[in-house]
């Protein structure tokens, strides 16, 4: 589980912006695979409201509308940040327990 906190941490802001730059050019096929690829993520670690604007987001893309897709985008942003920092305390607290039970006392 450290594994995958630790590659979600680095890759999904990295994805999420990667979205956002997709949307500034209307690419939806891009914006599509991006918002696919971060939903097994999502799914994964329990993130269960920030996969549902990320089914929104990947909904909008693959019919191509843009009507709602800047404040998905913009919820999507502020709720990763609040995941994020959750996220880095478990995970530093996983590595911490890793650290203590392979240097046992």
């Amino acid at each position: 589980t450290l594994e995958v906190l630790d590659l979600f941490l680095q890759t999904a802001p990295i994805t999420l912006e990667q979205i956002e730059k997709a949307f500034e050019k209307r690419d939806f096929q891009q914006i599509r695979e991006k918002a696919h690829r971060l939903k097994s993520s999502l799914g994964l670690l329990n993130m269960h409201a920030l996969l549902e604007i990320m089914k929104n987001i990947e909904q909008q893309a693959a019919r191509e509308n843009d009507d709602q897709m800047d404040s998905f985008i913009s919820r999507a942003k502020s709720m990763l940040q609040q995941y994020i920092g959750h996220l880095q305390q478990q995970a530093d607290q996983l590595r911490a327990q890793l650290s203590s039970s392979s240097n046992p006392g």
